[in-house]
């Protein structure tokens, strides 16, 4: 298939890898404003990767123009910054075609809604099918000029219309990181992100690291028992809300060893904090040095927020959560309960 990924990321180069090397032809698209991140490939269409994809894959083309990127795409894998969706559907509208497929990997909590409502908004003539992966497959940073995949995912929820199982995307999923959850909620794989809890909670309750400027590891470095204990609490008003919603409801230690446990992974058994402080391809993950960083505009705006709404509008209280919004609020300087996305259960 020819497939877009929009993206030029560690996570967008790392999906641009897995798909090239599994033969599709891929196209890598940027926003203009990020045109910088496509420098290497300006004499070269070569995407290099190490760790579990090793190889110098060819890419079919680099662009900024939304017409260009969306001219033969069959797929487009969107993996940039959740708070990019409106706009990308903004960018995209007049370009789309109802016959392609638009993968958010991931979506966070509403990506798919608020990206197909920006393209009607955007005055989109046809809008194309979506699905929403619950997390990025891979866990990926950049080894000189390579792409690193360090780790797979598997069992993560996708969000798949019934009419979309048989799609060639939805298949490829299946293949290589099964088994996989399909679920018909759009909701669902967003408040399956294993990461807005730990990213926001974690970085919330380490101020001085992260305003220090100081480099610092931010699961083993950051992480305490105390800590945890926060994420245990916020992750517990989560599994709750998805009860409240009608869907299954699935613990961060069970996630975990899920995704990770032919990898090294702990047990749930062992505990939440072995799990996050010994996982060997977490060693090295940095912590944030701003509060720009998307461990706050993207895990709290876009997850740890509309969370909140959802449990809102469930009747279900959320106090935890509330509480790491407000601290946030505190620390940031901006109303994050009010900038944060919203979403409506469904």
């Amino acid at each position: 298939m020819n497939i877009t990924v929009c993206g030029a990321g560690p996570a967008g180069l790392g999906m641009a890898a897995c798909l090239v090397s599994t033969g599709h032809a891929v196209t890598l698209y940027e926003m203009p404003e990020y045109a910088a991140k496509l420098a290497p490939f300006k004499n070269s269409l070569i995407l290099r990767s190490v760790g579990r994809v090793p190889g110098d894959w060819s890419l079919r083309g680099v662009t900024t123009d939304p017409a260009q990127a969306l001219q033969n795409a069959d797929a487009v894998f969107v993996v940039m910054h959740a708070a990019a969706h409106a706009m990308l559907g903004r960018l995209f509208a007049p370009f789309t075609r109802k016959d392609q497929l638009f993968v958010l990997c991931p979506g966070y909590i509403g990506g798919t809604l608020e990206l197909s409502q920006s393209l009607a908004a955007a005055g989109a003539r046809e809008l194309p099918a979506c699905i929403e992966a619950s997390s990025l497959p891979i866990t990926a940073n950049m080894d000189g000029d390579a792409v690193k995949i360090k780790a797979w995912k598997r069992g993560f929820t996708v969000f798949c219309p019934a009419g979309l199982r048989q799609h060639e995307i939805p298949k490829w999923f299946e293949k290589m990181y099964a088994p996989i959850d399909f679920t018909a909620s759009p909701i669902e794989p967003g408040l399956n992100e294993i990461n807005i809890v730990v990213h926001c909670v974690n970085s919330l309750l380490n101020p001085s690291r992260v305003d220090g400027g100081a480099k610092w590891l931010f699961y083993r470095e950051g992480l305490s028992p105390a800590i945890v204990r926060f994420i245990e609490a916020v992750d517990a008003e989560r599994v709750g809300l998805e009860r409240a919603l009608g869907l299954a409801p699935r613990r961060l230690t069970d996630m975990l060893w899920q995704f990770y446990g032919d990898q090294g992974m702990a047990t749930p058994e062992e505990g939440l904090y072995t799990q996050l402080s010994t996982f060997g391809s977490f060693a090295t993950v940095p912590g944030p040095l701003s509060w720009e960083h998307r461990f706050i505009s993207e895990d709290l705006r876009c997850g740890i927020v509309p969370m909140y709404h959802l449990g809102e509008q469930a009747g279900v209280p959320m106090p935890a959560t509330r509480a790491a919004i407000e601290l946030a609020s505190r620390i940031t300087g901006r109303d994050e309960l009010a900038i944060g996305r919203r979403v409506r259960a469904v």
